[in-house]
């Protein structure tokens, strides 16, 4: 009799235990991360997606090798996009880190950039749709007095985009320092 005394606990910690389990699968089914973007704005993200490699150089000869990694950012709602360069013995490092959105309230979409010394920029993106291509270009002073824009159009062939680039100092105009085409590797 002694024993059928635990039997009431026993059954409870079963029970519990069951429950448990049964809804750490659920929320670990809900937590999976997601691998394609929820429609809406972000969709015109979407050929970006995947491994991207470049080799080129910079107006000033100085060559380039650079790796980008675009992928499906938390709940489908992101993208993500992990950027790889060579340091000057050749070692590849991560330089970039930057995430994608939509301000759904300033109805503009942004990139938060991480840069491997620590320094973050936070920027707005134009994203524009025209003949089948997409194009994202953002602008940002790099120093006082010094400006950068960039735009990354990606057209009808998904196998690669152009990546231009251009300085400016004070009044002057723009200047192209880059205009290299990334290949998709992945």
């Amino acid at each position: 009799m002694i024993r059928l005394a635990f039997l009431p606990v026993l059954l409870v910690k079963v029970v519990v235990s069951l429950s448990c389990f049964v809804a750490g699968a659920s929320a670990q089914h809900e937590l999976e991360p997601r691998t394609k973007l929820v429609d809406g704005p972000m969709m015109k993200l979407a050929p970006m997606l995947g491994t991207w490699e470049i080799e080129s150089q910079w107006a000033n000869g100085t060559p380039l090798w650079a790796k980008n990694e675009y992928f499906v950012g938390l709940g489908g709602r992101f993208v993500e996009a992990k950027t790889y360069s060579k340091n000057p013995a050749g070692k590849i490092y991560q330089r970039y880190h930057t995430i994608f959105g939509y301000d759904e309230a300033k109805q503009e979409y942004m990139s938060w950039g991480f840069t491997y010394d620590g320094t973050e920029k936070t920027l707005p993106v134009q994203v524009e749709e025209s003949d089948g291509r997409v194009s994202l270009t953002s602008e940002w002073e790099q120093a006082p007095g010094s400006r950068i824009k960039q735009t990354v159009t990606i057209g009808a062939d998904a196998g690669q985009y152009q990546w231009t680039v251009w300085s400016k100092e004070d009044d002057g105009d723009w200047t192209e320092i880059m205009d290299g085409t990334w290949k998709r590797v992945e």
